[in-house]
């Protein structure tokens, strides 16, 4: 970004200051001076040899955003000599000359990118593991205003430093460096921001928390003299499997391959031709540009706010020293909105900023996990909260809802139609591809018609990515299911109801939600009671694909099926139900206070861990849905 080279230093007789005169600059004014000179020997040729004596003076003392002009022009050049819009796959186009092999791991395959300079391992750091409310929440004390987004920097859980467990093993090797990529997507979805569904979302999510958001850790170790690249790839591979495997696994060739892809924000059904432009790049259907920050190192706080700007999706790239931000929107109105958005923020953090135009491409791939530019070891920043805002929870604050992942998940709703309704409302919102499995169709009127809401036997959906996961819905109420209207407002609550909900001590740590190892066991999706249509076919699992079963009763054949979903969302139980559906999923005391749920509040259950929430429609929810209070 810099010039380099050898400096003159002279100082400044009238004000003392010290001017630096770089080695350039006087060739360069040495050449000016000879051409006018020779020009005024011969007497001819005077106002050419003028006018490359002042362009020769402009191109080196000049320095407009950074850069002398001489690399502005060199960069012009090169940018209109080279290819600018190609459709070939994104390595071959990032990093001509990488190529991904595969290793056996204990845990499986997993892939490693070589290129000349060395070889890189990704690690996978989480996608906004389950993150349940703090703590359980006490109904009376429901009613604060939503937190501000600075209190997003300190969230119950963090990832692990790698730091030790990737240097201090005693061994000898090349050096590792290390490159965090953290990437989320906006809420509420800018494809939706002019309709009801927007603007009901952006009231309850006055946060600004992002619908996804993911880690990756590229560990990189360069070539180094005397070592071959079979031993490299050996160190590297023992260092990831013996150090880190447990907190943080490697992906394997496909998941690199689908984590490129998604990082780039190019849409596996969509447009994923690559065009580029000086100051920005268009792929998979958004506008992208890239910044480097200056300084290069910045706190947890200002990554996190980073990562709420108002984009379609915000890419951060950290290493020690670097600091790269990449912006993605629907269209360029949108992301100079963005923009001016960052650049406040920069201001604000007193840190410049600066535009890579005329490379944006070589800021696509320092953007991207791949372990360019990166020197040193960087620890994670602590987790990023991100989900589905399934309502509010003690003190005001979201609970959210890890709806959609890289891996299939499964929810259960036992209780009223009108809570699927307000679950869907808000998946829609957060860019979810909605397809509605029913018997009764006319129960699902109610919600806003939408491009993305099918109601009804349908085609299977596209693939899921993480702006637009995919949602099946199976209706499984019963056909005589109560149109019950309460006039108690979505907001009352009791202020007889126990505090025992606040803490009981059956309830799991929120930690053990965090491992993804424990969630969505692919064997099971494909199960009858779980996942079919109503003709009989199955669903098929995959990444960014949730399937929501809503019922309206516990039956006994419904009990073990709940027991294996990934997460279970239950309004109030008569005792007869709750009792069989406590064992199965050993809830311990915590049984008995399902049935004494108040209207409007919800249990989010996962493995063993209870969290309360109360639903806390917006107006326009209440309004097309009415009181989604209890069964």
């Amino acid at each position: 970004m810099s010039s380099a080279g050898a400096k003159v230093v002279t100082f400044s007789v009238h004000r003392g200051r010290v001017t630096v005169v770089r080695v350039h600059q006087l060739i360069a004014t040495q050449l000016a001076v000879a051409v006018l000179l020779i020009a005024v020997a011969l007497g001819d040729g005077l106002p050419l040899a003028a006018f490359c004596a002042a362009t020769t003076i402009a191109l080196t003392w000049l320095r407009p955003r950074g850069r002398w002009a001489f690399q502005w022009l060199t960069l012009a050049l090169r940018f209109a000599l080279r290819r600018r819009h190609t459709h070939s796959d994104l390595l071959k186009r990032v990093a001509p000359g990488t190529r991904l092999i595969v290793t056996e791991l204990p845990g499986g395959p997993a892939g490693i990118l070589i290129d000349r300079l060395g070889l890189t391992m990704l690690l996978d750091l989480g996608d906004n593991p389950p993150q349940i409310s703090p703590s359980p929440v006490r109904p009376t004390q429901i009613g604060p205003p939503p937190l501000s987004p600075s209190t997003l920097s300190q969230p119950p859980l963090s990832q692990p430093p790698l730091r030790p467990l990737l240097l201090d093993d005693g061994r000898t090797r090349p050096p590792i460096h290390t490159q965090l990529l953290l990437s989320a997507i906006a809420a509420p979805d800018p494809e939706c921001a002019d309709g009801p569904i927007a603007a009901s979302y952006r009231r309850l999510n006055a946060d600004v928390i992002p619908g996804h958001a993911r880690a990756i850790l590229a560990v990189r170790m360069p070539r180094a003299e005397g070592w071959t690249e079979a031993e490299l790839r050996r160190s590297l591979t023992g260092l990831v499997r013996k150090q880190a495997y447990r907190s943080a696994p490697p992906l394997s060739d496909f998941l690199i391959v689908r984590a490129l892809a998604h990082s780039a924000q190019a849409e596996a059904d969509g447009d994923t031709g690559l065009t580029e432009s000086w100051t920005s790049l268009r792929i998979g259907g958004l506008v992208q540009t890239t910044f480097q920050c200056r300084p290069g190192s910045a706190s947890p706080d200002l990554i996190t706010r980073l990562l709420t700007l108002p984009a379609a999706a915000t890419t951060v790239s950290v290493s020690p020293g670097s600091l790269l931000i990449r912006l993605a929107a629907a269209d360029e109105p949108a992301l100079a909105t963005a923009v001016q958005a960052l650049n406040l923020l920069a201001a604000a953090e007193h840190v410049t900023l600066h535009r890579w135009d005329g490379e944006q491409l070589a800021g696509l791939a320092a953007t991207l996990p791949l372990g360019i530019g990166a020197a040193g070891v960087v620890d994670p920043p602590p987790h990023i909260p991100a989900g589905l805002v399934i309502g509010l929870g003690r003190g005001g604050a979201p609970v959210l809802l890890p709806l959609f992942g890289p891996r299939p998940t499964r929810v259960h709703l036992i209780g009223h139609l009108r809570t699927a309704h307000l679950l869907v409302f808000r998946a829609l919102a957060i860019g979810a591809r909605v397809r509605v499995h029913t018997r009764h169709p006319r129960r699902w009127r109610s919600l806003v018609p939408a491009e993305a809401l099918i109601i009804g036997p349908t085609d299977p959906p596209p693939p899921g990515s993480p702006r637009h996961p995919v949602l099946i819905v199976h209706d499984r109420t019963t056909d005589a299911a109560p149109d019950r209207t309460h006039t108690t407002s979505p907001d009352a609550t009791d202020p007889s109801t126990p505090n025992t909900m606040a803490g009981s001590n059956t309830m799991a740590d929120p930690s053990t939600m965090a491992d993804p190892s424990t969630m969505n066991d692919p064997s099971t999706m494909n199960d009858p009671e779980n996942a079919t249509d109503p003709s009989g076919r199955a669903d098929p699992a995959g990444p960014w694909r949730a399937t929501l079963i809503v019922r309206d009763a516990v039956t006994s054949a419904s009990i073990a099926a709940a027991a294996g979903a990934d997460l279970l969302v239950i309004q109030r139980l008569t005792p007869a139900e709750a009792e069989p559906l406590g064992a199965a999923l050993g809830l311990g005391t915590a049984t008995a206070l399902l049935t004494r749920l108040r209207p409007g509040l919800v249990a989010v259950v996962h493995r063993r861990t209870v969290r309360w929430a109360r639903l806390a429609p917006t107006l326009i929810e209440s309004a097309l849905f009415g009181a989604a209070n209890e069964r």
